[in-house]
């Protein structure tokens, strides 16, 4: 289908789907600080690794959608007790002939929390969206931002941004 389909399983790293950023993505390369990697706000896995299923839909050269699960509490037992499931899209642009990309995604952690106004209550889900966006502005720099929320019942962080340049 051209590359218009990828299905990815296995054991992943949702980190390598999810909230992806040209520039402030890769700790090996980019920033060192794991809040410019991803978005601080995402309740990634505890242990990132774990067995999943990621497909990623391109239907033109300028929108892709990303949907994908992996176990959420990555303890390999009882394999999907738990999960961390996400949907993201991504629109590609280019402003002057310089490739920008924005995405716009939801995460959903079933793990059980517990409410933070309420201790007795245990069941909660956590969940949570947010945007990403790289843009070239000339050949020799690029910017970026992000914002995350997630749900302040069960989060000590509703929301955060960053933002920077390459």
């Amino acid at each position: 289908m051209d590359k218009r389909v990828t299905i990815t399983g296995g054991k992943l790293d949702p980190t390598c789907y999810l909230d992806t950023n040209v520039i402030a993505n890769d700790e090996t390369t980019n920033f060192l600080s794991r809040a410019f990697r991803n978005n601080s706000t995402i309740e990634f896995p505890t242990s990132i690794y774990g067995y999943g299923l990621r497909t990623n839909i391109a239907p033109t050269e300028w929108i892709s959608f990303d949907l994908g699960s992996v176990e959420g509490d990555s303890d390999w037992q009882e394999s999907f007790d738990s999960l961390f499931n996400w949907g993201q899209a991504t629109f590609t642009a280019s402003i002057n002939e310089k490739p920008g990309h924005y995405s716009i995604y939801g995460w959903q952690n079933t793990n059980n929390h517990t409410v933070l106004k309420d201790s007795g209550r245990l069941k909660s889900n956590n969940f949570g969206c947010g945007l990403s966006i790289d843009q070239k502005v000339c050949e020799t720099v690029t910017l970026f931002g992000r914002y995350g929320w997630a749900n302040p019942q069960v989060s000590r962080l509703e929301s955060a941004w960053s933002t920077g340049f390459q």
